[in-house]
């Protein structure tokens, strides 16, 4: 299932761990640095190539960037 705020919090880990802001994210990948602010605040939905440009760039999975819970454990 899609949740937002576990999207939210995967992509503000993963941006963490690089050390890069979303300036550097933006340029890097060519995505609008308002859609990830959108994205990493809970207030929009990615679309398809969106998530696979960003678990690229971030050595992720969409599974796992746009919806795992990293947070908690899958049962």
């Amino acid at each position: 299932m899609f949740d937002l705020e576990a999207m939210s919090e995967n992509l503000l880990d993963a941006r963490d761990r690089l050390g890069v802001t979303q300036k550097e994210v933006a340029s890097e990948t060519g995505i609008h640095q308002n859609t990830l602010f959108f994205l990493e605040n809970a207030k929009k939905s990615p679309r398809a190539d969106t998530m696979v440009i960003l678990a690229n760039y971030y050595g992720a999975t969409v599974q796992e960037l746009f919806f795992a819970d990293q947070g908690k454990e899958n049962v």
